[in-house]
Formats: structure tokens, C-alpha cells, sequence
């Protein structure tokens, strides 16, 4: 008789774990668009809405590349803000949820860190904030004083 040398099966948990295994980049890129929605819409609304300090601002003689760089500095600002804040909570909750999974499966549990992810979150996550924010300071740079002034 012939012996079936396969290993066995793994355990019905841990196949069901490679089929969620896409689920985290999922939820990474989702936030990551909300992220760069929300630079965006500051950088915009700032242009919109605040049209007529930046005119002030201006005719004060602020140049067109002093305009451009408060707004590069807002949006630097802002990525750090939420870098500070979101880093360590994504870090913390994903750590507990991770434990939670391997709590209820054959699994031993290993804190999971993203050493990668981690370094380049900072300079990644702040360079493309300013490289939103670059349309938004060219058209507030653009803006005449005297026609925006007029509608005060």
C-alpha cells in the first residue's frame, strides 16, 4: 500500500486568513485617498475662501513665491499633524486587532511592524502633500489684489 506523504491540510482558520490578507493595502490605500482628498480640499478651499487676506497679504508685498510657500507650509503642516496622530493609532490598533486574530486561531502570536512602511511614511505622506498644494499656491499667487479686494 502506498502511504500519502502530502502535508496536511492547513486549518480552515488559517485559509480563511489568506483570503482576507488583501483587506489591510485595501483599507491602507482607502485612507490613503481620503488623505490626499482632504490636503487637496484644505489647499483649494484656502484659495477660494481666503481670497481676500491673501490679497492683503499681497499688497503688504508678500510675493507670489511667499504665497505659494505659506501654502506648501500649511500643507506640511497639516501631513505632520495627521502623521503624528494616525501613525501611532494605526500602529496600536493593528497590533490589537492582529492579536485578536491570532487569539482565535492556531496561530502564534508576533507583533507585526512594517519597519518599510514606517520610515517611509513621513517623508512619502509630506512630499506629496506639497506636491498637492503646488496648484492650488500657483493659482493664490495669480490672484490680483486689486480685483479681489474690490468685492470686500
Amino acid at each position: 500500500a502506498l502511504h500519502d506523504l502530502r502535508p496536511p491540510d492547513p486549518p480552515l482558520d488559517v485559509t480563511n486568513l489568506r483570503n482576507v490578507r488583501p483587506l489591510p493595502l485595501l483599507f491602507a490605500a482607502f485612507t490613503m485617498v481620503l488623505a490626499i482628498g482632504t490636503v487637496a480640499h484644505v489647499s483649494a478651499s484656502v484659495v477660494r475662501r481666503r481670497g481676500s487676506e491673501l490679497a492683503v497679504l499681497r499688497s503688504l508685498g508678500m510675493t507670489g513665491g511667499g504665497i505659494r510657500a505659506a501654502l506648501g507650509w500649511q500643507a506640511t503642516t497639516l501631513s505632520v499633524i495627521g502623521l503624528m496622530v494616525g501613525v501611532p493609532i494605526g500602529v496600536a490598533l493593528g497590533r490589537v486587532s492582529w492579536r485578536v486574530v491570532a487569539d482565535h486561531t492556531p496561530l502564534v502570536f508576533s507583533p507585526p511592524l512594517a519597519m518599510v512602511a514606517l520610515v517611509l511614511a513621513a517623508p512619502v505622506t509630506i512630499l506629496l502633500a506639497n506636491v498637492i498644494a503646488t496648484y492650488p499656491g500657483w493659482r493664490a499667487s495669480r490672484l490680483r489684489p486689486a480685483e479681489q479686494l474690490r468685492h470686500e
